[in-house]
């Protein structure tokens, strides 16, 4: 009997194991299966349907004739037409005024990234006071400006390298660079004169200098491999160097620079001893961003040249994300043109950087001879003379 009773027990035993094991195929053969109803009604029912209910035909009643949802009659009542999918964080104006600044500055030369086109979109939220949360310090992420490419018709394509890594292909990659290098300086030219003709004293070039200002900062001599080489001194200045905006006419006419600090704040003393009319400024990293190279924008360029009749044409670097949509609107009204030297090119188109070599190797003597141990500043006119030369 003992017997009998161990055997039934085991057969009814795997009998319910059976059984799981069905239940769980047949419930994985069996996936949940979400059907997506596409729209049921033309828009000449939806015309009829809401003509019908200005006539005092019901709302359900219409629902059922015409066979539409009554929310969908509702909305189009109310005049709340909502795409299907996830609202953008943008509104439409919104991502027109983007877009509309991405053309102007393709337009002008410049060249766009992922990483730029964030930072115009964060910067442009910044300085309207606007906060997405989805949005990390309101970067947008790279799925948003992959869709909102999609949407402005904008596409990503790799940039080509113009040279090649191996050096067993030097002579082969020098004459590749200079027919690069030609390729870019004809776009330019061909970019200028689509602008058309520009008279002289409207002709603007403009370039970001970098003047170092820390007087213990040294080259020297050490051993190959040598990773850490320290000076040991008494002080050492948390700010390393100061941005200049240089700007300059074809008739040879100055406007006055733009000085940016590295420095949370501004101090008054900073401001002390610079030439006529330069306006002085502060970022945290010591460069220029979107904010001040509108502000120099405005205070300097716009201040000397919206009197001028005639087109304004302004050929400076090839930073793109510099140019917020309120600048490109301020220069669409004031007839102002923006011209991009190439990446590749850069070092022989640009004039400022050598008219500007002897200044920064006069200033590096002059901070060579320095060796300030406190907190005190540079005194502007203390090498005046030099300064000069």
């Amino acid at each position: 009997m003992i017997q009998n009773s161990n055997t039934t027990s085991l057969k009814k035993l795997n009998n319910e194991a059976l059984i799981r094991k069905e239940s769980i195929e047949i419930s994985r053969s069996k996936p949940v299966v979400i059907v997506k109803h596409n729209r049921r009604y033309t828009t000449d029912q939806l015309q009829k349907a809401l003509t019908a209910i200005k006539f005092g035909m019901p709302i359900a009643k219409a629902s059922r004739a015409y066979n539409i949802p009554a929310s969908t009659i509702r909305d189009h009542m109310k005049g709340n037409k909502r795409r299907v999918g996830r609202p953008s964080e943008l509104t439409r104006a919104e991502q027109n005024v983007i877009s509309d600044t991405f053309s102007q500055i393709l337009s002008w030369g410049y060249e766009l990234d992922y990483f730029e086109i964030r930072k115009i979109i964060k910067n442009y939220l910044d300085m309207n006071g606007k906060t997405v949360e989805r949005f990390r310090n309101n970067y947008p992420g790279r799925d948003f400006v992959t869709s909102f490419m999609t949407r402005n018709n904008l596409r990503n394509r790799q940039a080509k390298n113009t040279l090649p890594s191996r050096p067993t292909r030097k002579m082969k990659a020098i004459k590749l660079a200079i027919d690069k290098e030609c390729e870019y300086i004809s776009d330019f030219y061909l970019r200028l004169e689509a602008v058309g003709d520009i008279e002289r004293e409207n002709l603007f070039n403009f370039g970001e200098i970098i003047i170092p200002i820390d007087p213990n900062m040294r080259e020297v001599i050490y051993y190959r491999g040598t990773r850490k080489i320290e000076l040991v001194k008494d002080h050492i200045k948390n700010s390393t160097h100061v941005s200049v905006m240089i700007c300059g006419s074809a008739t040879g006419e100055w406007l006055p620079p733009f000085v940016c600090y590295k420095s949370p704040h501004l101090c008054p003393s900073w401001t002390l001893g610079g030439p006529l009319g330069t306006i002085y400024s502060n970022t945290e990293l010591g460069w220029f961003n979107m904010n001040t190279f509108q502000q120099w924008f405005e205070c300097i360029l716009l201040a000397y040249t919206k009197d001028r009749p005639g087109k304004k044409l302004v050929i400076g670097d090839s930073i793109s994300s510099h140019f917020s949509p309120h600048l490109v609107q301020l220069a669409r009204q004031n007839s102002v043109c923006f011209a991009c030297l190439s990446r590749k090119a850069f070092n022989l188109m640009q004039p400022l950087d050598h008219i500007f070599k002897s200044c920064e190797t006069a200033w590096k003597a002059i901070l060579k001879g320095l060796d300030y141990t406190s907190t005190e500043i540079i005194d502007k006119k203390e090498n005046q003379s030099q300064n000069h030369h």
